[in-house]
């Protein structure tokens, strides 16, 4: 009794009738399933084929006075038919009443290869007129007789069905466990290969490291080699100055020297040149006046004898008065010559005086020197360990961007009740860039780069 009031609730509702204006029996209902074909024949003959809408539903308008025979088909399932006869005899006629059959067809069978259904081509149920009840009813005994035909093939059908969908299941239950499957050996294929490319990374990283260490290390070689160098050629050019300016100093001394002794010389020779000349003249008046004391009488022989005698003492006194000059002089000269001696030697203890002072200079400019180069040094490592640190905060910042990232180039879209942003976050090389576009509901667009205002050939060009 059970199935019975399960197989009826499957194929059946019945309702009936309302009102209209129309001479047409109307036929309506819905299925619980899409796309259910109504393939009718009217007094055994083929008249039309209808389908349901979206929703399940079907109308259909015929004819009275007509048999008609309703197949409700789909593929994959088991048909259902039913027969409706649209006689109405002319005096119970009515056209001011709807005639009408709400057919609700709640379910089709699947079809199953093991069951048997030719039983399912029968009319499952007949509806037409009834004389003594004056309107359109189901005729239950023959509806009862068809069912209980059908208990047995329904069972199988619900089992037959009951065992599809399990392997349907069981199908789509395998289907998604491979799926899930898949899935996994995806994730742990990409585990693996980021694995992979981090390593590789840190390999990289390490490599670049050892390269710029070892550059640091020719660099430091270098400036310390140019150091050297410098110094060398420093000191090498501060004692060839060193030796110009003595050789020049003992230049210009021995010049000096010699300019002295030629200018003594000249001195002495302008002296006995003026000596030689005197006596000469002097010799010359002295012959002019004995020559003319001579030509005077001879009786002033005695007293020009006497004044010869007394002009010949008063020539020896002044040769005697030359020499003691000429030696005077001599003495003078070798007076000079001493002071001029002492005067070099002095300039000589001034001058190594003044190397010592230059020399002591020179040593602390070197001092000074390499006190610089130390200092130096010291700055160019700080800027070493600052530069390794900005690079292993910015492999920090990278390595964050691609951890939340995934990618070098990202792009969001916040709105509110004012305006729209489109943040782009990009990756390059070492550096991260966040741009943004501004476009105000009233129509103002800006675009900035890390929140500094910059102009849209800028925001495009950059932000690709």
């Amino acid at each position: 009794m059970k199935i019975k009031t399960t197989i009826l609730y499957l194929l059946l509702y019945i309702s009936l009738v309302s009102f209209s204006q129309d001479n047409k029996f109307l036929l309506k209902g819905k299925s619980d399933l899409k796309g259910v074909k109504l393939v009718i024949t009217k007094n055994n003959s083929p008249y039309k084929t209808v389908a349901t809408n979206e929703s399940g539903k079907y109308r259909i308008e015929l004819d009275f006075n007509n048999l008609y025979q309703i197949s409700f088909e789909k593929e994959g399932y088991l048909p259902k038919k039913i027969e409706i006869n649209t006689t109405i005899p002319p005096d119970l006629y009515n056209d001011e009443l709807e005639y009408k059959w709400i057919n609700d067809l709640t379910g089709l069978f699947k079809s199953c290869g093991n069951v048997n259904v030719s039983v399912f081509n029968k009319i499952l149920k007949k509806i037409s007129f009834d004389k003594r009840k004056k309107k359109i009813v189901e005729n239950k005994g023959y509806t009862s007789q068809v069912m209980a035909e059908l208990t047995s093939q329904v069972a199988a059908l619900k089992d037959c069905e009951e065992e599809i969908i399990r392997k349907e299941e069981e199908k789509k239950k395998k289907e998604e466990e491979e799926k899930l499957a898949a899935e996994q050996k995806k994730r742990e294929e990409a585990a693996a290969k980021l694995k992979a490319a981090q390593e590789a990374k840190r390999l990289a990283a390490e490599k670049a490291a050892a390269e710029a260490e070892a550059k640091r290390q020719a660099e430091i070689k270098r400036q310390k080699e140019e150091a050297a160098r410098i110094k060398a050629e420093a000191e090498a050019k501060a004692l060839a100055e060193k030796k110009a300016r003595e050789e020049e100093k003992e230049r210009k001394r021995i010049e000096a020297e010699k300019l002295k002794a030629e200018q003594a010389a000249k001195a002495l020779a302008a002296k006995e040149a003026a000596a030689k000349k005197k006596a000469e003249e002097d010799a010359l008046r002295e012959k002019q006046r004995k020559e003319a004391a001579a030509a005077l009488a001879a009786q002033k022989a005695e007293e020009e004898k006497k004044a010869a005698e007394l002009a010949a003492k008063k020539e020896a006194e002044r040769q005697i008065a030359l020499a003691e000059k000429a030696k005077k002089d001599a003495e003078i000269k070798k007076a000079a010559e001493e002071a001029a001696k002492l005067k070099a030697e002095a300039d000589s203890i001034k001058q190594a005086e003044l190397a010592e002072k230059r020399k002591k200079a020179q040593a602390a400019a070197l001092a000074a020197k390499l006190e610089r180069d130390r200092k130096m040094k010291a700055a160019a490592e700080e800027r070493e360990r600052k530069k390794q640190i900005a690079k292993a905060e910015e492999e920090a910042r990278r390595a964050a961007f691609l951890a939340k990232y995934k990618e070098d180039r990202t792009v969001e879209y916040k709105t509110d009740k004012a305006k729209k942003i489109t943040i782009i976050t990009k990756l390059t090389g070492k550096e991260v860039n966040i741009y943004k576009k501004v476009e105000w509901n009233w129509g103002g667009k800006y675009y900035f780069k890390n929140d500094k205002n910059i102009s849209k050939a800028i925001f495009y060009r950059e932000s690709k």
